[in-house]
């Protein structure tokens, strides 16, 4: 967060869910107490029980208000949807236009490269524009490393 260095990136589409933990946690111990910013996607459910039940210390989280009964409940992951996926890609795009973020990895900057500019509001790879699961990763990151610049404790 101090520098501003992408220093690790993780990407397997082998990585089955239940293993996924392994990765994190190594990352984890290698880089001193990472953030795990978990999107909402398929297996996420399962990642943030198994971050909680083995006390991962560093869980991003926001309150969000119901809207039907006005309570606010504690969210320990990030919903990517139509509406907030183009905020963080624009957030992404602010980061490293300005420098914010120094990008080392010649995979993520190809895969930034490819990136379609006017596919910003499309959830769901596919097998024609591709997934860019880096990009997504890397904007999640971003704001992650806000969250934390705002003065968010981080909860265990």
């Amino acid at each position: 967060i101090t520098t501003g260095e992408v220093c690790a990136e993780f990407c397997n589409k082998y990585t089955q869910p239940h293993t996924l933990w392994d990765e994190i946690n190594m990352f984890w111990r290698n880089y001193g107490n990472c953030l795990a910013v978990v999107e909402q996607n398929n297996h996420w459910h399962w990642v943030i029980e198994r971050l909680k039940h083995l006390n991962y210390p560093n869980i991003y989280s926001r309150f969000r208000k119901n809207t039907y009964n006005d309570q606010e409940s504690k969210e320990l992951w990030f919903l990517t949807t139509s509406l907030t996926k183009p905020a963080i890609l624009s957030n992404l795009s602010v980061a490293i236009n300005t420098f914010a973020i120094q990008i080392v990895s010649e995979s993520l900057k190809a895969e930034l490269a490819r990136y379609p500019r006017e596919a910003s509001d499309i959830i769901w790879g596919d097998d024609e524009i591709g997934h860019f699961d880096r990009v997504v990763w890397l904007a999640l990151a971003v704001e992650g490393s806000k969250w934390i610049s705002s003065g968010n404790m981080i909860v265990s």
